[in-house]
């Protein structure tokens, strides 16, 4: 448990301060110097221009089945300078009347010569030289409305202080007995094309709050989607958030609620709606250690695979738990069910698969379940270089996967096990929140995938895994991390005497970020070394900063060139790092040319230097076309979801060649994407690699729970606030503007 009190105390503070720029008011009786339209963003209803705009509030498309023109139900609140706004709810059957209240604000023009009769303080202004010739007094209104219900559709007007009219529709009644009303303020006041005018007859802060008479409970919620799609993804939705209920829907504005009880007491509109997301965070599993990763590898093999058939084996009761909760369903959201408890046992059915291949390599050849232990012992190295980095304490029992991880790890090996089965054709998507682990989760299959292929072979290095990214920040952040997993896979290797070329890592970005040939390395690296300033602009192959195996800090001084040997050298200047004397230095390639040369087995690349191929023969090497090699068995994609849009569309054409490249003997490389967000993800999927996919982890009944990820309370994790703003009457820019200067 950890103590978030401070952080989200402060974070309440930070929301008082925002929603008074954006909204106001500041204080009750606030005099403002400027127009009160351009000093606040937010919650404002503009005087009509022309009076012949009506408002239409009979038709209501959630029981029209028209979802797409449900906020057309008021058409004045859809304008740049919107005269309405509204909100609608649903009536409990039986309910007969409900109270209405709220408040509003109109500003006041005078002049500052008049203010201190009219007893307000202008003590603030004396100091200035030149005051302020008009001021703009806050004038409040509140009102209370008892609104009777009938059966019918009805369309009622009350007017209001100072030209608003509050306008009540009771939409038909549903077949439950509920009904569908929608309140809505109007700002009828005409004004033209002056300033002030339009200032002086614009409403400020307006609110609808609905609750019942005597403070009973007379809300219900209604699906809006019901009966409005056959998409299987949004009725999977539905599903997952069953239980997560909606009272209200705004028109103009957003709609917040009670959520101190079980049934909201009142439904009130707003400008400024918040929510407060947990975060999900990884299942444990107490008593259980075969999720230690020095375990993985020292432990007898018997023992190993006993502890993994028990872990998988909560997987599989977990699955019939959720199986027994779901018959409480019927119709779609019982057939959304059925397919995702479908998917869940196909996934526990892959994963004792892969259990039973390790299991016979423990009977065979053991080459398989070597594998295994080499990629858990190059991630524990990898998890103690990075900690001894950091300088946090090392202990090993508290190096440990993630059950997803470790889950996932166990998925996917399956395609390189037996590369003929179907399992190998699919693209394998691997969902979980951002921060959440899931770099680590494929950089051990990167990790097996490696050895496996030197085990079976050791003549077949070559390139065997391509990782790549949209962002070149991204790459570069990612690398570094990558790297201490092959430093530590290429230690491995000596240590086991595995053979083959050396294991090593690179960063095949190019162009205006690293040269490209290893020549303008050289010059680039010597213009460095004589004290010259590489501007921004400049290629620059002294990419990395810092030794990522022991943290010493590289400079130009320790980049050379070695023409004979086709690579740039990077040493580290550390006499205690591990690779300080070897001769080719850190097992590291960012230079076009040594990359064609060298192959390294790990390759982080950015999605458009796949658009070099057709362009250039040379890249053919990395697929095994001009080296005689294997060609890359493992494409992972990071943040699938940036690749949208134009965007996709080319990736999605370079993907095909791609694809055809590295296919060997009739098995296409496996392709495996990370993404924090799953929304239409398949059909992304098959747009841009012509497959299908399997998400992991696969969902059960509910978003809170997939049993590999639990939704944390805020106590154990911090929750995350969101801030909805929208700028009314104002640019986009500007809301941008004034949003980072309040922050």
């Amino acid at each position: 448990m950890g103590d978030y009190s401070e952080f989200y105390t402060a974070r309440e503070i930070i929301a008082e301060i925002l929603e008074k720029d954006f909204i106001g008011p500041v204080t009750d009786d606030e005099v403002l110097v400027e127009f009160p339209l351009q000093y606040y963003i937010m919650g404002k209803l503009y005087p009509q221009d022309d009076y012949s705009e009506v408002i239409d509030m009979a038709r209501n498309p959630v029981l029209e089945n028209a979802a797409e023109t449900y906020d057309a139900s008021i058409s004045l609140s859809n304008q740049k300078n919107p005269s309405s706004m509204g909100i609608t709810c649903t009536i409990k059957p039986d309910v007969n009347e409900i109270l209405v209240t709220g408040n509003y604000a109109f500003y006041k023009m005078i002049s500052f010569e008049n203010a201190k009769e009219l007893g307000i303080d202008v003590s603030r202004w004396d100091k200035l030289e030149k005051k302020p010739k008009e001021l703009w007094l806050r004038q409040p209104y509140t009102y209370r409305e008892i609104i009777l219900l009938t059966n019918e559709s009805t369309a009622e007007s009350i007017e209001l202080n100072n030209g608003l009219q509050l306008k009540v529709y009771t939409h038909n009644v549903l077949d439950t007995g509920e009904r569908a009303i929608t309140i809505a303020l109007v700002n009828c006041n005409l004004a033209g094309n002056d300033l002030i005018e339009k200032n002086q007859k614009a409403v400020f802060q307006p609110q609808i709050k609905v609750s019942g008479v005597n403070g009973e409970h007379v809300f219900t919620s209604v699906d809006k989607r019901v009966n409005l799609t056959t998409d299987p993804e949004l009725l999977e939705l539905d599903l997952l958030y069953y239980g997560v209920y909606c009272y209200g829907q705004g028109h103009g504005c957003s709609v917040e609620w009670d959520v101190e009880n079980q049934e909201p007491l009142w439904v009130a509109s707003t400008f400024f709606p918040t929510h407060n997301l947990k975060q999900m965070k990884a299942s444990e599993f107490l008593g259980l250690n075969v999720f230690n990763m020095k375990r993985l590898f020292t432990e007898k093999p018997n023992v190993i695979i006993a502890e993994l058939r028990q872990f998988i084996n909560n997987y599989r009761n977990w699955i019939n738990k959720i199986e027994m909760h779901s018959r409480q369903f019927s119709g779609d959201r019982k057939k959304s069910a059925e397919r995702n408890i479908a998917k869940c046992r196909n996934t526990y059915n892959q994963i004792c698969k892969s259990i039973d291949l390790l299991e016979n390599s423990c009977n065979g050849d053991m080459v398989v379940f070597r594998a295994f232990q080499l990629a858990n012992e190059a991630m524990y190295i990898q998890r103690v270089r990075t900690k001894i980095r950091s300088n946090e304490p090392v202990d090993s029992c508290k190096i440990n996967w993630y059950p997803f991880q470790l889950a996932f790890f166990l998925h996917e090996i399956v395609s390189f096990i037996e590369p003929y089965g179907e399992e190998r054709k699919k693209v394998d998507l691997l969902w979980f929140p951002t921060g959440g682990g899931k770099t680590e989760a494929y950089l051990g299959i990167a990790a097996f995938v490696i050895f496996l292929r030197r085990l079976r072979n050791y003549q077949d290095d070559g390139v065997t895994v391509i990782m790549r990214y949209t962002l070149r920040l991204l790459t570069l952040q990612q690398f570094e991390r990558a790297s201490i997993l092959i430093f530590a896979c290429e230690q491995l290797r000596e240590k086991y005497r595995l053979g083959g070329s050396e294991i090593s890592i690179g960063l095949w970005v190019g162009g205006k970020l690293t040269p490209n040939s290893l020549e303008d390395a050289r010059a680039s690296i010597n213009k460095q070394q004589r004290g010259v300033v590489i501007t921004g602009d400049e290629e620059n192959p002294c990419q990395i900063q810092i030794c990522p195996w022991c943290g010493k800090k590289l400079t130009s001084h320790n980049y050379t060139v070695d023409m004979a040997s086709k690579r740039m050298i990077i040493r580290c200047a550390n006499p205690e790092c591990d690779f300080h004397i070897r001769p080719n230095g850190l097992p590291v390639h960012i230079i076009d040319a040594a990359i064609y040369q060298h192959l390294p087995s790990f390759i982080v690349a950015t999605v458009d230097k796949f658009s070099q191929i057709p362009l250039n023969d040379k890249p053919a090497a990395l697929f095994g076309i001009t080296s005689g090699k294997k060609p890359p068995e493992l494409i992972i994609q990071d943040e699938l979801h940036l690749i949208s849009g134009p965007l996709g569309t080319m990736t999605g054409i370079y993907e095909a060649a791609r694809t055809k490249l590295c296919e060997c003997n009739g098995v296409q490389a496996k392709v495996i994407a990370s993404t924090a967000t799953i929304r239409n993800a398949e059909n992304q999927i098959r747009s841009l690699y012509g497959r299908s996919c399997t998400q992991f982890p696969p969902q059960g009944i509910s978003i809170s729970d997939s049993f590999f990820a639990l939704e944390s309370e805020p106590d154990e994790r911090p929750a995350r606030r969101y801030f909805g703003v929208m700028g009314i009457g104002t640019t986009a820019t500007t809301t941008l503007i004034r949003v980072n200067a309040a922050m």
